[in-house]
């Protein structure tokens, strides 16, 4: 994987008075690749717990001109585990498919960034810790709609970069029955959620 160093050498010719001249839609020569490693973190707040999800990829292009980007960000399936007073309920794991290319501007002159991201999010399995082989949901639980995350954040071209934003998570459907749709739903859907992720 590279790093922001591998950006900060194919972006040092950029002055802001080219970033404001050229358009986004420049020449492909002036696109420079750039791979990260994503740490991301999802609060829900509607049931009260943060999921931290293994390290993700973001594999995107910056115009050198202009700042702006456009890539793809993958992030593996996460797991946690909710408990009662400390009795273990059951282990969650939920999915982030990518809806849509990430998009965003990363402006080394101002030293920031900021991306928008859009997912499908999926309720892969809901497992009662007292039986880890039965999963409770059926089919593709997945959002109505995609749900889009915009983060910020500083450029710290000598490590990591840290973004965070928040996020409305809508109702679930296909989840086995209506009823199951509702009680996960009511469990999770709603607005007040945050992400944070860590670049490096």
């Amino acid at each position: 994987m590279s790093n922001t160093r591998n950006l900060v050498r194919g972006l040092a010719t950029v002055t802001a008075g080219l970033a404001l001249a050229i358009p986004f839609a420049a020449s492909p020569a002036q696109a420079e690749p750039i791979s990260f490693n994503v740490d991301a973190t999802a609060t829900f707040k509607t049931a009260k717990t943060t999921v931290a999800l293994p390290t993700g990829t973001l594999n995107a292009d910056v115009n050198r001109a202009t700042g702006k980007l456009t890539g793809n960000l993958t992030l593996p399936n996460a797991s946690k585990r909710i408990s009662f007073s400390s009795i273990p309920l059951a282990d969650v794991t939920v999915a982030f498919h990518q809806a849509a290319p990430v998009t965003g501007t990363f402006d080394t002159v101002a030293g920031k960034a900021s991306t928008k991201a859009s997912f499908n999010v999926q309720v892969v399995g809901i497992r009662p810790a007292f039986a880890p082989q039965l999963n409770l949901v059926k089919g593709a639980c997945t959002t109505k709609a995609p749900t889009t995350v915009s983060l910020s954040g500083p450029i710290n071209l000598g490590g990591v970069s840290s973004f965070s934003g928040g996020f409305d998570l809508a109702d679930f459907a296909n989840c086995g029955n209506k009823l199951v749709d509702k009680a996960i739903s009511a469990a999770l859907s709603g607005s007040g959620n945050t992400m944070t992720a860590q670049l490096s």
